[in-house]
């Protein structure tokens, strides 16, 4: 996939949320070299992307401009949408609602946060679409939290698709138990994880997880063989 004439990382990368004097600044800097991006949204159950430019920004909103008028026509405010767009070779996304479409302009809310891409230390496996991993309590109850389509995996962590619902009931830095099935042999792996990052996932009812594995032994070693085998 590519974005602002940048080629995204998949399996290497994962996204980080960065603080926000940082990202004001960022922003700052795309308005006044008015960088060029990329609106993700869905329209009648259609994924679309149209190519912006960041025109102006103030404290709470940021007004795009596209050259793709037709792709626009329809969208209804509140739609929710994810920006992607580049400065200095890298990329950046967050994710936000249309407030009002105006011919050829789309005014969007103003993100407090902008997340981007980081390198992990170790390759991410793709796992078939159909892989479930599932978030359980702390403890000894292991209270199923809700479940999810697992994205890819890595000795360090892992990526899931989730519900907005289930991902609401989670927050970043908090520890969950991890169940999932991995390999030929559908092996079972359990173990816990730090929640390090939430991201839109191009709908409005999904949202990708981010979870950092508990690098424990008895776990860490399991993964390993099943992730070279």
């Amino acid at each position: 996939m590519t974005s602002a004439g940048l080629t995204c990382p998949s399996i290497h990368a994962v996204a980080i949320e960065l603080d926000a004097q940082t990202s004001s600044r960022l922003l700052e800097r795309a308005h006044r070299s008015r960088s060029q991006g990329t609106l993700v949204f869905t329209q009648c159950e259609q994924p679309c992307e149209v190519t912006v430019e960041i025109e102006s920004t103030d404290a709470q909103t940021m007004h795009l401009a596209t050259q793709q008028k037709d792709a626009i026509v329809n969208m209804l405010p509140s739609t929710c949408l994810e920006v992607r767009f580049g400065l200095d070779g890298q990329e950046y996304f967050f994710a936000s609602t249309a407030i009002e479409c105006r011919d050829s302009q789309i005014v969007v809310g103003r993100p407090e946060q902008l997340h981007t891409w980081q390198r992990r230390r170790f390759l991410r496996a793709s796992v078939a679409e159909s892989a479930v991993v599932v978030l359980t309590e702390m403890g000894g109850s292991r209270h199923v939290r809700g479940e999810g389509a697992m994205l890819n995996v890595s000795q360090d962590g892992l990526a899931c698709r989730l519900t907005r619902e289930v991902a609401d009931r989670v927050d970043i830095n908090e520890m969950v138990g991890v169940k999932f099935e991995l390999g030929p042999e559908h092996s079972l792996v359990e173990c816990c994880g730090r929640i390090k990052s939430k991201t839109a996932a191009g709908s409005t009812n999904a949202i990708i997880v981010g979870i950092q594995l508990d690098r424990n032994p008895d776990t860490s070693n399991p993964l390993n063989q099943l992730l070279n085998a």
